[in-house]
């Protein structure tokens, strides 16, 4: 399965609609693992094998940094973060506890 990450997600909630901000991407392949970390104003990349475990600054995403793969490794999982909601009541989750 080959994820394309976004940027963004606008997902209903309830009757209302949440945004949904990119802040992270786990790149999974040859038994290893790396990582992308999206701040405001910077975007790192993370790999424990390389830069003695410290993360690496790279261009902006409007740099059209390429999400999809990193290294050789493919996405394999995305971290958003809750922007904001069409209301001011809070979110609610998209899963619920069983």
């Amino acid at each position: 399965m080959v994820i394309n990450p976004s940027e963004t997600l606008v997902l209903p909630c309830g009757n209302e609609t949440a945004r949904y901000r990119l802040k992270g991407i786990i790149y999974a392949g040859g038994g290893h693992f790396t990582a992308r970390l999206i701040a405001d104003n910077a975007t790192w990349t993370y790999d424990g094998q390389v830069n003695d475990g410290r993360p690496c600054m790279e261009p902006s995403l409007s740099e059209s940094v390429q999400l999809r793969d990193l290294d050789g490794r493919q996405a394999h999982l995305c971290v958003y973060a809750c922007m904001t909601s069409s209301s001011s009541a809070t979110p609610t989750p998209l899963l619920s506890p069983s």
